[in-house]
């Protein structure tokens, strides 16, 4: 079964190395004259299963309409990271807030969020544009939910670590898909590549599909 996936914001395109064959997009789709990753999604015509990690959740609808996908997995995903109602308005404050530093500071931003996730800071020759992270953050912020049906089987999973995601905001993918096989990983933070029992359940659901 062929894997594709589609990183978070600032994440290199190694991101899905922990598995062999993935096809991971590159998440400098946020510049021009890139390929969109709504019909890099669409587009693929063999069976596959989609993995995407915070961000690139965002893609999850255009998976489930694509005839051959066959399976989704899901890593500290959402389907809107600002939320309904009041968490709303707190959070897209937060990302403007998170957009002047960026600004400013784009090195030192990005290196702070990603200790936050816990992840590997970003090499500094490998650092993209600003405009490229400016134009994800505008995303989030202007990303809409809908109501999607799914009979795919998921995989969610979330840190309870997770300090870049609300709690609110981190289980409403268990909210949309309530017969989703769902975990907590209890010592995870926001980025679950290196949990090895995060890995453990992605394996383990690719090899039941396969």
């Amino acid at each position: 079964m062929k894997i594709y996936g589609i990183p978070g914001w600032a994440c290199e395109n190694n991101y899905f190395d922990f598995l062999s064959d993935a096809n991971t997009f590159d998440w400098h789709f946020y510049s021009e004259g890139k390929p969109n990753p709504d019909e890099y999604i669409s587009n693929i015509s063999e069976e596959f299963i989609f993995i995407c990690y915070s961000m690139g959740s965002l893609y999850i609808p255009q998976a489930i309409n694509n005839e051959y996908c066959k399976g989704i997995i899901s890593l500290s995903g959402f389907l809107n990271f600002c939320g309904d109602g009041k968490l709303s308005t707190v959070l897209k404050s937060r990302i403007s807030e998170m957009q002047a530093e960026l600004k400013s500071r784009l090195i030192k931003t990005v290196s702070d969020f990603n200790i936050r996730a816990g992840s590997s800071t970003i090499k500094k020759e490998l650092f993209p544009e600003y405009v490229n992270l400016n134009r994800g953050l505008n995303r989030l912020k202007d990303h809409e939910t809908d109501t999607y049906e799914c009979k795919l089987p998921l995989l969610l999973l979330r840190g309870k670590k997770d300090t870049i995601l609300h709690p609110k905001v981190a289980i409403q993918l268990e909210r949309e898909f309530p017969n989703a096989e769902a975990h907590c990983i209890n010592d995870a933070a926001h980025d679950l590549a290196n949990s090895t029992e995060a890995v453990d359940h992605i394996r383990y659901f690719i090899d039941e599909l396969s």
